[in-house]
């Protein structure tokens, strides 16, 4: 909190996120009074009272940088594999969020793949090598990148094997035993250690599912940006600026709208095998699609945020700006 503090009276923080940390740092001093660590709360609090907010030309980098940064899930490499990779004992596939804890492995949108598998022909014994990449912002060394395990499982969804991903530099690495011959139709992925197997989604209708989560997750994603690029900007900005930041919330709406769209066309792709399978399948995908509808309806309609929904203090810190120190 102190270096937000710092932040703001050098004036790098936007208006949402100055009058965020106003609101926190009062609250704080408040719930302290008379206790003796309270008193540097206080005093933070009046030191960020009295700044002001980021200069217009840091801002509209900040909103420029924002759009570049988390557009990133817009490019189509498509769901069936990513993109075209001309060596056969390769396969690159797509984590299922479902099964692994949040914001630990590098996400780059619900369209490109994470984890690669390769035959290791240099092993005396032909062996997979899985591998992923940790976010930027992970310590390779934390519990959660500890617990993650790779799979393998045949067409059918029966597991195969598991193994430990270990830390290799900011990537996580495991080897699994499954010859070349089989590579081909054997199916790889990851999931936390706290997941119990008869969790993982396997088998031909895993796909779909996986898709449909990764999809929403673009959604939701999508759509807190555009609350927190409104929310950033102060009502009284120059209005080149508060036009560029309604622009770039318009864009993420419809970003947002277009990544449900393609989560209920996964879903409505899944009805008929869903119908015929089992009855549970059958009700959750229903209850899916309405939920996503109705998320979209919400979303469309430019309703405000319900209380306790509105953008964290988190979401609207600009990052380290461009050619910045």
């Amino acid at each position: 909190m102190e270096s937000l503090a710092d932040d703001a009276v050098n004036g790098e923080l936007s208006g949402g996120a100055l009058s965020e940390l106003v609101t926190l740092t009062r609250a704080a001093s408040a719930a302290t009074t008379g206790l003796s660590w309270g008193y540097p709360l206080l005093a933070m609090a009046d030191r960020v009272d009295t700044v002001r907010e980021i200069d217009e030309t840091k801002l509209e980098r900040w909103l420029e940088e924002l759009v570049d940064d988390k557009s990133f899930g817009l490019v189509d490499v498509g769901m069936a594999g990513g993109p075209s990779i001309a060596r056969a004992e390769v396969q690159r596939g797509y984590i299922d969020p479902h099964v692994l804890p949040p914001r630990i492995l590098r996400w780059n949108g619900a369209r490109s793949p994470e984890w690669t598998a390769e035959v290791d022909t240099k092993a005396l014994t032909h062996r997979i090598v899985l591998s992923v990449e940790l976010d930027a912002a992970v310590d390779p060394q934390c519990d959660e990148a500890s617990r993650i395990l790779g799979f393998a499982a045949d067409r059918t969804g029966k597991l195969i094997a598991t193994i430990p991903m270990m830390v290799r530099g900011h990537m996580l690495v495991g080897s699994l035993p499954i010859n070349e011959t089989s590579f081909n139709t054997t199916v790889f992925g990851l999931f936390d250690a706290d997941t119990p197997p008869m969790n993982l989604r396997l088998g031909p209708l895993a796909e779909p599912l996986i898709s449909v989560d990764r999809h929403m997750l673009d959604a939701w994603m999508l759509s807190r940006t555009a609350h927190a690029v409104v929310a950033a900007v102060n009502v009284v900005a120059d209005e080149d600026v508060l036009a560029f930041a309604q622009s770039a919330a318009d864009g993420f709406v419809r970003d947002s709208a277009e990544a449900a769209g393609r989560a209920l066309t996964a879903l409505n792709a899944l009805k008929p095998a869903a119908d015929a399978s089992d009855t549970p399948l059958a009700i959750l995908v229903a209850n899916r699609v309405a939920a996503i509808e109705a998320f979209v309806d919400r979303l469309e309609s430019r309703l405000d945020q319900p209380a306790g929904a509105q953008p964290l203090l988190s979401e609207l810190l600009p990052p380290p700006l461009s050619g910045s120190e």
